[in-house]
Order: C-alpha cells, then structure tokens, then sequence
C-alpha cells in the first residue's frame, strides 16, 4: 500500500511539476515548425499533409488549453475533434486524421480526475498516444491507400519538426 502511494504522488508530481511543462513547450514548438515548414514548400501534397499535421498539433495545444499558439485558419477543424473528444460518445469519423476513432477512451480515469490540469493532461496524452499513422490500409477504420502515403508524409514531417524543435538538448 505504501509503495502504490508513493508512486501515485510521484508520478503525480512528476507529471504536473515537469511533463505538463515540456508537453506544452513541445507541442508549440511542432506547432510552430510545421508552421514554417508550410510557408516554406509548393508541393501541394506536402502542403495537405503539413497543414493536416499542423491540425494535429493544434488539436493537443487546444487540449492543453494553449489557445493563443492556435492559428485562425485551423480553429473549425480543431474545435470539430476536440468536441468529439468532449463528448467521448464511442467511434466516430475523426476530421483531423479521416479514420475512425474511439472517442470513449479520452474519459480521464483515476488521479487525472483531480483537476482540470490532469483532465487536460490525460486528453493531451490520449490524443498523442492514440492517434496512428496507418501504413496499410483499413477497411473497417476507413483508412485508404491514399490516406496511408499522405500518413508517411505526415510521419516524416512531423520527425523532421521534431529536429526543429527548440526543445530539450541538441548536443545528445
């Protein structure tokens, strides 16, 4: 009993005095990259699968409630996911990544029902976790072959974000 509470509390403590800090950082910084990255290409399929991960980040900064790193021109589409993710109502079409989803699982659960920081947390979390780069394609989550390639794309880019990134030590 001891050892489960005092893992609790460090975890907690870890989670909200240091991760909840670095995820917020992180995700404006792939915000921003894919930002630049987009002003930077022509190719239209490049263009699609940036402005998809642009989304994609924007939806996690939204849950994270860092509405001021969100531009104008993705706010329907990030607003669209996050109330499907509100509403936690099972598998639905999500509108960032065309598949679907199970919505039911961005239910926070134990020590992240404590606050609404947690709450954010876990949705954050959830949504980075849970969300894939199919690289066959699914019949039965709607995944085609078209969405597959636009995947690796998206994939790819969002590695090369992360080299971008002004986060964490680049001499490692």
């Amino acid at each position: 009993a001891y050892h489960s509470l005092l893992f609790d509390y460090l975890l907690k403590t870890t989670e909200l005095g240091h991760l909840m800090g670095d995820l917020k950082q992180l995700t404006a910084s792939l915000i921003k990259a894919s930002l630049d990255d987009y002003k930077a290409t022509k190719d239209d399929k490049l263009k699609k699968a940036i402005y998809t991960n642009i989304v994609f980040f924007c939806v996690a900064a939204r849950l994270l409630n860092q509405k001021k790193v969100i531009p104008r021109n993705v706010n329907d589409v990030v607003e669209t996911e996050i109330k499907l993710i509100k509403n936690h109502q099972g598998f639905k079409h999500s509108p960032v990544l065309g598949y679907l989803e199970d919505y039911s699982q961005y239910v926070p659960r134990g020590h992240y029902t404590r606050s609404e920081e947690f709450r954010s947390y876990f949705k954050a979390m959830m949504w980075f976790g849970r969300m894939c780069f199919y690289l066959n394609p699914s019949e039965s989550l709607q995944v085609t072959e078209e969405l597959t390639r636009q995947y690796t794309r998206q994939a790819l880019l969002i590695v090369r974000a992360l080299n971008q990134s002004t986060i964490g030590d680049k001499t490692a």
